[in-house]
């Protein structure tokens, strides 16, 4: 027996780089919310799952509404399908790793939001 019947047929090889390739590519552009939402000031957090919520807001206004991202002239102006979808599926690629990585980060969170609310005074209307 020579050594090629041990080795992957071509078909499998290429089915294997295209895995890889993609897994690559969700990675990549998988938990952008959590750095997203964390960037300016990791130590204040607003409440818990901050970048869960984040996707699941910019699924509906970008994705399902198509509210534009930037500021436009025209005040009812809305993305396109492409973009909405673009949007949306962006979001929900990205939702469980957000979800998976706001739960590492909850006690984190939780200490802060305890820190937060002690150092916050009782009496004070703002």
């Amino acid at each position: 027996m020579s050594i090629e019947a041990f080795l992957p047929s071509p078909t499998l090889k290429c089915f294997a780089l295209h895995v890889v390739t993609s897994a690559c590519l969700v990675a990549s552009l998988s938990s952008c919310a959590t750095a997203l939402v964390r960037q300016d000031n990791p130590t204040k957090v607003e409440h818990p799952y901050p970048a869960t919520a984040f996707d699941i807001g910019f699924f509906w206004a970008a994705g399902i509404q198509g509210e534009p991202l930037m500021a436009m002239a025209d005040p009812n102006a809305r993305n396109s399908t492409g973009e909405r979808l673009m949007y949306g599926a962006g979001s929900i690629v990205d939702l469980p790793v957000s979800v998976a990585l706001d739960t590492v980060l909850l006690p984190f969170d939780t200490i802060q939001l305890l820190r937060m609310r002690k150092e916050k005074p009782e009496g004070n209307a703002e």
